[in-house]
């Protein structure tokens, strides 16, 4: 017996409509209404509303990924803590590993360009 979608217990929909689900998810209704909004508000302001989105949803993207790095290095810590408590690794490789990580900081507060280690720098030390 159909049920009120026209479908049958257990059966799927069409890849079809599953790819209008997803559009409809991705894009939504407000890039759809976009043009309206710009026709209302006038091109400064929505242009100026659109800039202002971008930066803050930039800035936010960029502290989750900071805050995500900082998280994943303070879980290897404390995982090398308990190792090193169980006596399951060795000091030296926690001393080699903090050495490591010692001198790549000093090697990026020597350069001549901010920059140039920005990827490799560590975010807690």
């Amino acid at each position: 017996m159909p049920n009120s979608v026209g479908l049958h217990p257990g059966e799927q929909y069409s890849p079809q409509t599953g790819l209008i689900y997803v559009f409809n998810l991705i894009v939504g209704t407000g890039c759809l209404t976009l043009p309206a909004a710009f026709s209302a508000a006038g091109w400064g302001l929505s242009a100026g509303g659109i800039l202002l989105l971008a930066i803050v949803s930039y800035m936010t993207t960029t502290w989750v990924v900071e805050c995500m790095a900082c998280a994943n290095a303070i879980n290897h810590w404390r995982r090398m803590k308990q190792l090193k408590k169980r006596g399951q690794v060795a000091d030296e490789l926690v001393n080699r590993t903090l050495e490591n990580a010692e001198a790549d900081q000093r090697s990026t507060d020597t350069s001549e360009d901010p920059d140039d280690h920005e990827e490799e720098s560590p975010l807690i030390t």
